[in-house]
């Protein structure tokens, strides 16, 4: 629990075992659960899902969003954190994001992979492009992002 209020950590999982011991490592002691929802792995994803006692879901249909919305409804937490089960973002990070949603009284914040945590996270292209597109949307709409 994080100042009375429970706290679920979700993980959009497909073959993510390279990454997701670690993420399980960093997942502070006082989150109330852990969902891994599985969309299809070939891997030792559940393996290591049930190994650290995680809720494991199962999502037939392929994609990010549609493995988020199956454990929305499944989530007990009044406050929701999803992670990639890649390491890409720092789990340990999670009571520093609690405090600051409830400083500034916000109902959702999105965090970004810049810098990186892992530096292998993503490869350099990936980098390059996203900082590109970023800057284009800003200078095309004039908008922050």
């Amino acid at each position: 629990m994080f100042n009375d209020k429970k706290v679920s950590v979700l993980i959009p999982c497909l073959n993510e075992e390279s990454g997701l011991e670690k993420v399980f490592e960093e997942i502070p002691d006082f989150i109330d659960e852990v969902i891994v929802i599985d969309n299809g792995s070939q891997d030792n994803s559940t393996q290591i899902a049930k190994k650290h006692n995680a809720k494991l879901l199962n999502e037939n249909i392929r994609g990010y969003g549609i493995a988020i919305l199956k454990c929305l409804k499944d989530a007990i937490g009044e406050i929701i954190v999803i992670v990639d089960g890649d390491g890409s973002y720092p789990v340990a990070m999670v009571r520093e994001i609690c405090r600051y949603m409830e400083k500034g009284n916000f109902d959702f914040i999105s965090g970004r992979r810049f810098p990186l945590y892992n530096s292998k996270a993503m490869a350099f292209i990936n980098k390059v492009s996203n900082y590109f597109i970023s800057w284009l949307i800003r200078f095309l709409f004039r908008i922050k992002i």
